[in-house]
C-alpha cells in the first residue's frame, strides 16, 4: 500500500512486513499475537503486532501499523496481515 503523499509505505512480503513511516521490520514468525485496533466509532485504525518476547532480554517488542490515508482497501490490508501471521504460527485477535 502506498501513502498519498509517499510510496511505498507498507511492503508485505512471504517472509516479513516493512512499515517504512516508522522503520518496522517484522518477520512473520516473529509475530505472537495481531490484534485490530478500532477507535470508539469502531472504525479500524490499525493493526498492533506484538512479537514473541526474546529470550536474550526477556522483553516483548510492540508495533502499530496505522491503517489511515493508504490508496489501498484497509480490509483487503487487514485480511493479507492476519493471515500471513496466522500461516506464520500467531495468534489473530478480532
Amino acid at each position: 500500500c502506498q501513502n498519498l503523499l509517499h510510496s511505498p509505505v507498507l511492503v508485505i512480503t512471504e517472509k516479513a512486513l516493512l512499515d517504512t513511516r516508522s522503520k518496522t521490520i517484522l518477520q512473520w514468525n516473529e509475530i505472537e499475537q495481531a490484534t485490530i485496533d478500532k477507535d470508539s466509532n469502531g472504525t479500524l485504525v490499525g493493526i498492533i503486532l506484538l512479537a514473541k518476547t526474546t529470550p536474550a532480554t526477556g522483553q516483548q517488542r510492540t508495533a502499530t501499523i496505522p491503517l489511515r490515508l493508504l490508496d489501498c482497501k484497509v480490509y483487503i490490508l487487514v485480511h493479507a496481515i492476519m493471515t500471513m501471521v496466522e500461516r506464520h504460527g500467531g495468534r489473530v485477535v478480532r
